[in-house]
Order: C-alpha cells, then sequence, then structure tokens
C-alpha cells in the first residue's frame, strides 16, 4: 500500500512481480489441491485393470466409496476455498478503495501466468515426446523417460 502511495497511483510491474509469484503459487497449491479431489481416472483404471471377477463387486463398492469420499471432499474445499477468497477480497477491497485498479492488474496477470505456465510445460513435454518416437535408438529412449518424469511433476 505505501509503494502505491509513493507511486502516486501508478501500476510499478517490477514492484508487484513478488506479489505476482506468490499469488501464482497459491493457486498452484490450491488448483493441485482441488485437481487430487476432483479427479477420479485412476480410481476406475485400477478397477479396469483387476482381472479377478470373484473380488470385483468388492472392489467396486472400495473404489465407489471412495469416489464419494473424494466428491464429497472436493465440495467442501472448494466452497471453503470461495468463501474464505471472497471474505478477504470483499474486507481488502472496502478498506482500500483507491487499490482496487491494481488488485484487478495484478488478478489478471497472475490469470495470464496461470494459463501460460501449462501451455509452455505441456509443449516442452510433448516436444520431448515427438524427438523421441522419431527414431529408436538409446538416446530417444532417454529422452522418452524424461517426457514421462516431466508429465508427471508439471
Amino acid at each position: 500500500m505505501h509503494q502505491i502511495y509513493e507511486d502516486e497511483g501508478v501500476f510499478n510491474f517490477i514492484y508487484q512481480i513478488p506479489q505476482i509469484v506468490y499469488s501464482t503459487l497459491i493457486s498452484y497449491f490450491v488448483d493441485n489441491i482441488t485437481t487430487f479431489l476432483a479427479l477420479t481416472e485412476d480410481n476406475i483404471i485400477e478397477l479396469k485393470r483387476d482381472k479377478k471377477l470373484e473380488k470385483f463387486n468388492e472392489k467396486r463398492k472400495s473404489i465407489k466409496s471412495k469416489l464419494k469420499i473424494k466428491a464429497l471432499l472436493f465440495f467442501i474445499v472448494s466452497i471453503i476455498f470461495i468463501l474464505l477468497f471472497w471474505y478477504y477480497i470483499s474486507c481488502f477491497c472496502a478498506v482500500y478503495k483507491n487499490t482496487q485498479f491494481h488488485l484487478i492488474k495484478d488478478t489478471i496477470i497472475s490469470l495470464c501466468i496461470g494459463y501460460i505456465t501449462p501451455l509452455g510445460s505441456n509443449a516442452l513435454t510433448a516436444l520431448c515426446r515427438f524427438y523421441s518416437l522419431k527414431e529408436y535408438n538409446k538416446g530417444r529412449r532417454l529422452l522418452f523417460r524424461l517426457s514421462k518424469i516431466l508429465q508427471q511433476f508439471l
């Protein structure tokens, strides 16, 4: 707030970079939590891979209960996050009326970074996989493994 006052309301991008990075990291953390709770394909694939028909019903019931718990947790966590963010932004904008423009700019920049980062990481993974599948040799196999590692962590 003091920096905005010293800059006489002019948007100082260089000074805002740490806040933008912090908000991007927090968004990434929240996104990972909600993605873990929302995606269920691993559970379904686990059920499809099971070849034993005797234990199928038992496993199906187990996975069904896991999916119900994940869905319930997803909605609870999402609602809590939405309410906390709404409350924080409402209080902030009520107290600091002259900084709402800066908040909107920071939010837009953070959203753009949040959309561009996955595009770049997925493009890097795809390029590694593309070049590794062009020709079969030992170096290309390592490149393929690298693309699988990148896919897991990015």
